[in-house]
C-alpha cells in the first residue's frame, strides 16, 4: 500500500512538472518553436513513474512471453524439460520465472533507446513503427535465452551459475546482446528505406 501510494504521488508530480515545463516553454519560446521541438519534449515523458496497475500488467505479459520462449528453446536444445506454467523441471533442476526475472527495469531502458534511436536513424513512420513494434518480442527473447543459458550453464558446467554473478549481474550482458540485435534490425530497416527511396525517385 505505501509503495502503491509512493508512486502514485511520484506520477501525479511528474505529470504536473511535465504539464508545467511544457506550458513555460511553449509561453517562452512560442507554439512554433514547440511544434519543432515536439520531439525532445515528448521525450521527456520518461521521467514520469509508471502507474503501478500499468506496471504490474506489463510485467504480466513480460512473464508470459518469456514462459513461451523458453518453453520454445528448451523445446529446441533437446534438453528434456517439464513445464507447468511457468515453471520448469530439467534434470537435477528446477526454476521458477517469478517477477523478478521479467526484466521489467531493462524492458524499460530498451523501448527508450529504441524510440531515440528510431527518431535519431530513422526517417519514415513506417520504419519507426516497427522498430518499436519490434522492441516487445527482443525483450522476452533476451529474458528467454538468459533463462536457458543459465539453466544449461548450472545442469552441464557448474551448479554455481544459477546463483552466481552471471545470475545476479549478467543482466548488462545480456542487455548489449539484446542491442547488438535491435541494431542489427535496425540496419535493416535503414536499407529498406534507401530501397524505397531509391524507387519512388526513378518514379519521378
Amino acid at each position: 500500500m505505501k509503495k502503491w501510494f509512493r508512486i502514485s504521488v511520484s506520477f501525479f508530480l511528474m505529470t504536473v512538472f511535465l504539464l508545467l515545463l511544457w506550458g513555460i516553454f511553449i509561453l517562452v519560446y512560442g507554439i512554433e518553436t514547440a511544434r519543432k521541438a515536439v520531439f525532445p519534449l515528448g521525450f521527456l515523458i520518461f521521467l514520469i513513474p509508471i502507474p503501478s496497475m500499468v506496471l504490474e500488467r506489463f510485467i504480466e505479459k513480460l512473464l508470459w512471453g518469456s514462459t513461451v520462449v523458453t518453453n520454445w528453446l528448451f523445446a529446441l536444445t533437446g534438453v528434456p524439460f517439464m513445464s507447468e506454467g511457468p515453471v520448469f523441471t530439467l534434470p537435477g533442476l528446477q526454476i521458477e520465472i517469478a517477477e523478478v526475472c521479467s526484466g521489467i527495469r531493462s524492458t524499460i531502458a530498451l523501448v527508450i533507446t529504441g524510440v531515440l534511436a528510431s527518431r535519431l536513424f530513422l526517417t519514415t513512420w513506417w520504419s519507426r513503427t516497427l522498430l518499436i513494434v519490434a522492441l516487445f518480442p527482443l525483450a522476452v527473447v533476451k529474458n528467454g535465452v538468459r533463462i536457458v543459458s543459465l539453466s544449461l550453464l548450472t545442469i552441464y558446467v557448474d551448479e554455481g551459475f544459477m546463483t552466481g554473478g552471471l545470475h545476479r549481474k549478467g543482466g548488462i550482458f545480456f542487455f548489449m546482446l539484446t542491442l547488438v540485435l535491435m541494431g542489427l534490425y535496425m540496419g535493416s530497416l535503414i536499407l529498406i528505406e534507401r530501397w524505397w527511396q531509391k524507387k519512388s525517385n526513378l518514379a519521378e
